[in-house]
């Protein structure tokens, strides 16, 4: 389980200090505002860390040359220059975070190309299998988002935020019962669904109503959701999972994304941790009343841009806490309650 993050001087966050991280975790904030990025960040460190553990015996490498590779290739920055990370203005961008009770570190330079120095040189090989679902579906581009990795040059923004889930993907259905209990939570998926996606044979169909339909033939929404579901039936989400998912609320209907979230939340009680990228009210209201009905603790990262007084932008502000206290402060939580009283107002003038 991650425990905690501080960063500086990492692309548009100047600063971060996020402690006291729980099984379910919501950033939050508008666009441009670095949610992603965050997210990200905190995926390739990880996944690096798994990457060390699953070495095969013998080999040589150590974690700065798997971190190193994890980042360029997650970022994908101009000449895979890792120094191109470090935010504008900024000479020296530094990670620290808790991971299992073990504490992890590495900070790089603006001069820096794919060798990170400074980090640290005995780790821990620590069980830490985390997945990070992107925005856009890959069920439909499956193959030629693998195709495209053999000669190591990414195509269509595919990063390996893609790449890793694409090779998840491709591990077939395990027979048996579903590790943690979770096969109540498949079975909800598929009531989201209204059908079930499975992989028969090399291709995925979609199967509803007694019909079978091509993935170019179903809706993204259908798909995103799907995407889960395979990855609970491979074992690729078992205990121990982090699970970062990038606006979830991305092509679904909002009574769909309500009945996610509370799969997700289920999910966390049986030892699943999730990270939740959002702007998306339903998104955020949905989990602070879940937080609030259910006496449990969610961390938020609330960020938000800030603007001088002429209205230029300065930066960026990050504030935690937790959401059994309430909605965190930010644009989009303000912009949705102000809609909400307009429509009472016109209300009342009628």
């Amino acid at each position: 389980m991650l425990e905690s993050i501080i960063i500086e001087k990492f692309g548009p966050l100047d600063e971060l200090n996020w402690q006291n991280h729980h099984a379910l975790n919501v950033i939050v904030g508008e666009n441009g505002t670095g949610k992603t990025q965050l997210l990200k960040l905190m995926y390739a460190a990880i996944k690096s860390l798994d990457n060390y553990r699953k070495q095969p015996e013998g080999s040589k490498h150590n974690w700065s040359e798997l971190l190193a590779e994890k980042l360029s290739w997650t970022f994908l920055p101009p000449r895979l220059k890792l120094g191109e990370l470090v935010s504008k203005g900024g000479s020296r961008l530094a990670v620290d975070l808790k991971l299992n009770f073990q504490s992890y570190h590495f900070a790089f330079g603006t001069d820096t190309t794919s060798l990170i120095r400074d980090c640290n040189k005995l780790v821990t090989a620590t069980d830490a299998n985390t997945i990070f679902f992107p925005p856009k579906e890959v069920l439909t581009t499956l193959d030629i988002i693998y195709e495209s990795r053999k000669g190591q040059k990414p195509i269509l923004g595919y990063d390996d935020t893609y790449f890793d889930l694409v090779e998840l993907l491709l591990l077939p259905s395990v027979s048996g019962r579903i590790q943690l209990d979770l096969l109540s939570g498949r079975n909800r998926l598929d009531n989201i669904l209204g059908g079930k996606i499975e992989k028969s044979d090399d291709e995925f169909i979609y199967t509803a109503q007694k019909k079978t339909f091509t993935m170019s033939q179903t809706a993204e929404g259908v798909k995103k959701i799907g995407i889960l579901r395979h990855l609970l039936n491979n074992r690729s989400i078992n205990r121990n999972t982090i699970l970062f998912i990038d606006e979830p609320e991305d092509n679904l209907h909002p009574d769909a994304i309500i009945k996610l979230m509370d799969v997700l939340f289920d999910f966390t009680k049986l030892g699943v941790q999730v990270y939740i990228a959002t702007h998306s009210y339903f998104v955020i209201k949905k989990i602070e009343m879940l937080a609030r009905q259910t006496n449990t603790s969610v961390s938020f990262c609330s960020l938000n841009k800030v603007e001088n007084e002429a209205g230029a932008f300065q930066g960026i502000n990050a504030e935690t806490g937790d959401m059994d206290q309430g909605l965190p402060e930010n644009r989009i939580v303000d912009v949705s309650v102000k809609l909400f009283e307009e429509d009472i107002r016109i209300d009342l003038e009628d």
